[in-house]
């Protein structure tokens, strides 16, 4: 009896290292994702060569000046799944 218990002690130390290093797997994930993702924006500005301003602008234009004149939100599923569709 004490052996099955030893062996369950074993189990779950060796699930938590395991889960410990996946935490830290998704951790260094999460930010090399980040980094990345703020890379190719900080690149696609440059490219431009905006000022903060001439971003802020464009941004809040097209904001405003989405395809069919509806913003992000009012999306609905059918133009979801008509989009995948195509």
């Amino acid at each position: 009896m004490a052996q099955r218990l030893e062996k369950i002690r074993a189990d779950l130390e060796a699930a938590k290292e395991k889960r410990a290093w996946w935490d830290n797997r998704i951790r260094y994930l999460e930010k090399k994702l980040s980094d990345e993702e703020k890379t190719i924006v900080h690149d696609i500005v440059k490219a431009a060569d905006l000022t903060p301003d001439e971003l802020a602008q464009v941004i809040a234009y097209a904001k405003n000046h989405l395809p069919g004149n509806a913003p992000i939100t009012a999306t609905s599923d059918e133009t979801k799944e008509e989009i995948d569709e195509e």
